[in-house]
Parts: C-alpha cells; sequence; structure tokens
C-alpha cells in the first residue's frame, strides 16, 4: 500500500513485530499496546504522532523495576489482559512482590502455581479461628518439605518472607478457575507469527 512494505500477521501484530525486531528486520515497534512487551518487543513506542511521544525500552524496564519479559507476561495474569480478567484484589504493586517472590524453577509460570497453592490449600485448610494461631506453623511445614539444594533454600526463605507479611492479604483474593493459565503464557512466550527473513523492499507509490 502506498509503496510501503507490509506482512499479514497469522496471530496477534505485536507478536509479529516482536519477531521482525528480534531477526534485526526492524528497529522498533510503533503501538498503543501494552502486550507488545510480553511479545518480546523491545524497543516500544508509544503516542508517536502526539504532543509527547515516548519510547518504553525492555532494557530499561528491566534496569528500573527488575523485570523481565517472562516477570512482565506472569503480571498480566495477575492484572488481566486481553486474554483472562486476572485476579480481583492484586494491583500493580502486589503483583510485582508477587512475582518476584514467587520465581519459575522449570518453566514460566510455576512460581505461580506454588502461589497459588499457598492460597487455596496451605492456608485455605485452615479453620478461621485457628488461623492467626497456626498459620507460622504450618508455613514452616511447608518450607521444610521443599526446601533442598541451597538455591531452593534461598527460594524457600524469600516465599517465607512473603507469606509472612501479606497472611492478611489474601481474603480479598479472587482467583479465576484456571489460575495460572499456561495457555495464555504459552502465547505470549511462543505465539504464531511468520518467520520469513525476506528483507523489506520499499516501491513506488
Amino acid at each position: 500500500m502506498c509503496g510501503v512494505p507490509y506482512v499479514v500477521a497469522p496471530f496477534e501484530a505485536e507478536a509479529q513485530c516482536a519477531f521482525l525486531e528480534e531477526a534485526n528486520l526492524v528497529d522498533g515497534v510503533v503501538t498503543e499496546d501494552s502486550d507488545s512487551l510480553l511479545f518480546g518487543c523491545r524497543n516500544v513506542v508509544r503516542n508517536l504522532f502526539g504532543p509527547k511521544p515516548h519510547l518504553f525500552t525492555s532494557s530499561q524496564i528491566k534496569s528500573d523495576l527488575g523485570l523481565v519479559r517472562e516477570d512482565m507476561v506472569k503480571m498480566a495474569i495477575f492484572m488481566g489482559c486481553d486474554y483472562t480478567k486476572g485476579v480481583s484484589g492484586i494491583a500493580a504493586v502486589n503483583a510485582v512482590e508477587v512475582v518476584s517472590a514467587w520465581t519459575d524453577k522449570s518453566r514460566v509460570g510455576d512460581g505461580l502455581v506454588r502461589f497459588k497453592d499457598w492460597v487455596d490449600k496451605r492456608l485455605g485448610e485452615i479453620g478461621q479461628e485457628t488461623k492467626r494461631n497456626r498459620q507460622l506453623e504450618i508455613i514452616e511445614e511447608v518450607l521444610e518439605e521443599d526446601e533442598g539444594i541451597e538455591e531452593d533454600r534461598v527460594q524457600a526463605q524469600i516465599e517465607k518472607r512473603y507469606i509472612a507479611q501479606h497472611r492478611n492479604y489474601r481474603y480479598n483474593w479472587v482467583f479465576p478457575a484456571n489460575f495460572p493459565d499456561f495457555e495464555i503464557i504459552e502465547e505470549f512466550m511462543t505465539p504464531k507469527v511468520d518467520r520469513s527473513l525476506e528483507e523489506f523492499s520499499w516501491a513506488e507509490p
């Protein structure tokens, strides 16, 4: 169109743009969709034609917030995106705390499984009258079961601190039935894209 090269994305346009940037076929992505960072875009320009264009980079987000792509995907699972409503009662600050404390061991999202397991199984089974008295004792039992190699032991202590600091917050949290939805995580991490490496060429309008 008008001599401008284009690609028809088989799935999400932002996912296709992320691949084009990863393949060094483009220098950046212009979009108003924040999902672009979750699909893997590294340099995103928003409000390009407005009074104050702004460049978001994955490297700056990591430097400022300590978040990488996988973390942002998990935050979207918490806070909601095009594919899920998210968890009611958990906002940005708490989502960052959860993602930072409950890190993944084998695949993206398995830290959220342990977090949900704590919410639903470990503490949810305690009677209302005994929750406050038994909570820390049960936390210790859970962590003793999980502690193994040194790395796991350190991670267990991080999760323990989070649990102790947020033991009263869970009563306001409402999770989707399939939390965390690994199909959504997979869509972000390995989306369908046109993987052609053919370079763009401009034509006469």
